[in-house]
């Protein structure tokens, strides 16, 4: 009996009657069609798979929620259905879908539109696809080995393999039909050709390439040493500001002695004690740059500018960059002598010489006659001539 369709029906031809029947018009653009052991008769469509059964019963094989435009079917000994759609291979056993396509053991499948499929009673899977012919092994439990791939560089020559049954003979010789041409091949010979080109290897992981395990060294050993220069920086930091801080409360205890002294300041031992605790004028601070340590002397200082994470240290002689935020060396300062100006400006109140707010310039002028300047916010000028 032969078996044919057009746009929405199938029909059965019988050679000895000549008699034309209809078996469904329910099926909207059959490609092909195949029978299993059980008498029933499987349309793939560009609608999904269905079944016709002897009495002319039609149903569809669903898979999931997806919607499936089926190209090839094809069926074994067995009884059990083969069909592709798009580049996926499909295994229907007793009457349902396999919950996985044939692709998780031929994954070289991926990007390869299929045309046609055939499972051979020889044990052999023909599957054409667009651009080339893939062979397998499969066994009694549908377990694939030795896929290999034709293409024009080994030998396939057809230009487009077509969405047709493909045939085969009794002796085991493939009949495939193409665009321009038919071809015939037996799947042993082909498997018995063992150039290395015929193999295509499963394709590598995203995460087995040697760039992604390169890339993650590297980015690692950033992180540690990122991890490691900010751990560095924040402990000393921290040992700096906890030295100015009891620097600070020297200074102030020395002070505060200095006060009962000149209280008392007639007596010998209150005039020696206010001379010994008279101000260091020469007193230095100690600050890191991106190029070393600068030692400088804080009645050089005119201001800090704050940017980012760093300043910008400005004497009366030379100007640099320091690893301190303008927060953290607020905190390290005599708050007598260094005032928040506005949120970017730390400046030492004792060298201010010259305010200018309409032009927002303030000029610092040292004792020995050099001067610097800088611009502030409008508002900074109004709590410096409070100040001053």
């Amino acid at each position: 009996m032969l078996i044919t369709g057009n746009r929405n029906s199938i029909l059965a031809y019988d050679p000895k009657t000549t008699a034309i029947d209809t078996l469904t018009t329910e099926i909207l653009h059959p490609w092909c069609a195949t029978h299993d052991q059980s008498g029933r008769l499987w349309i793939a469509s560009s609608s999904g798979v269905f079944s016709i059964t002897k009495d002319h019963q039609v149903s569809k094989t669903t898979y999931g929620n997806q919607k499936l435009i089926v190209s090839t079917i094809d069926a074994d000994a067995k009884g059990t259905v083969f069909f592709a759609s798009a580049d996926s291979v499909f295994i229907i056993r007793q009457g349902q879908v396999e919950p996985e396509p044939l692709n998780t053991q031929i994954p070289q499948l991926a990007g390869h539109e299929v045309r046609s499929l055939h499972v051979s009673p020889h044990g052999y899977l023909v599957v054409a696809v667009v651009d080339g012919l893939f062979v397998c092994r499969i066994n009694n439990d549908y377990q694939v080995s030795e896929t290999r791939f034709f293409n024009h560089h080994n030998g396939f020559t057809m230009t487009e393999p077509l969405k047709a049954t493909i045939a085969e003979t009794n002796d085991g010789t493939i009949w495939l039909a193409g665009v321009e041409q038919m071809m015939s091949f037996k799947p042993a010979d082909l498997l018995a050709y063992h150039e290395e080109d015929t193999y295509i290897y499963p394709p590598l992981r995203w995460w087995q390439h040697w760039w992604v395990w390169l890339s993650g060294l590297l980015l690692l050993a950033v992180f540690v040493w990122a991890i490691t220069r900010w751990y560095e920086e924040r402990r000393n930091r921290q040992r700096m500001i906890r030295l100015q801080r009891e620097k600070l409360q020297k200074e102030q205890q020395i002070e505060a002695i200095r006060k009962k002294a000149s209280e008392a300041k007639s007596t010998k031992l209150a005039q020696d004690i206010i001379k010994m605790t008279e101000k260091n004028t020469e007193e230095r601070l100690t600050l890191r740059t991106a190029s070393g340590t600068i030692v400088v002397l804080v009645k050089d200082i005119a201001y800090f500018k704050g940017d980012g994470n760093y300043s910008q240290i400005v004497t009366f002689y030379d100007k640099d960059t320091v690893l301190l935020g303008l927060g953290t060396l607020e905190k390290m300062l005599d708050p007598e002598t260094f005032i928040r100006a506005d949120r970017s400006t730390l400046v030492n109140i004792h060298h201010i010489s010259n305010l200018l707010p309409k032009q927002r310039r303030c000029i610092f002028r040292s004792p020995s006659g050099q001067e610097v300047e800088t611009t502030l916010l409008a508002p900074a000028f109004k709590r410096l001539q409070e100040l001053l």
